[in-house]
């Protein structure tokens, strides 16, 4: 039986004219959250096609981080991450390439 996951997903665009520092910024941060042991993968997606009629607000990349249990998300944003903002995603602890459209934390509902 496969161990579900637990996902953060994050949903951003680089700011005008600013894609190849925000490109940097997340291969670095990529980099850095493998290092967390409670995270167990990490993906950085770019979208190609937007679908129906609400694809073109669609955000241009996601990223989505694997953990194995709500505790590992928690534990990473408070200790390691973000501790000075008490666990939260802030837009002032990002750099001024990244805009953040959406995040969230997902459990796992159903796996085939």
């Amino acid at each position: 039986m496969k161990k579900e996951k637990y996902l953060e997903v994050v949903g951003s665009k680089p700011k005008p004219g600013k894609e190849k520092e925000y490109l940097a910024w997340y291969h670095q941060h990529l980099a850095d959250m493998c290092k967390f042991k409670g995270c167990k993968r990490v993906q950085l997606s770019k979208i190609y096609q937007g679908v129906g009629e609400k694809g073109p607000a669609s955000p241009t990349y996601i990223t989505i981080y694997e953990f194995d249990s709500k505790e590992a998300i928690a534990d990473f944003y408070k200790n390691v991450m973000m501790p000075s903002a008490g666990g939260q995603l802030k837009d002032d602890l990002l750099p001024d390439s990244v805009e953040v459209l959406w995040a969230g934390y997902y459990e796992p509902v159903e796996t085939m």
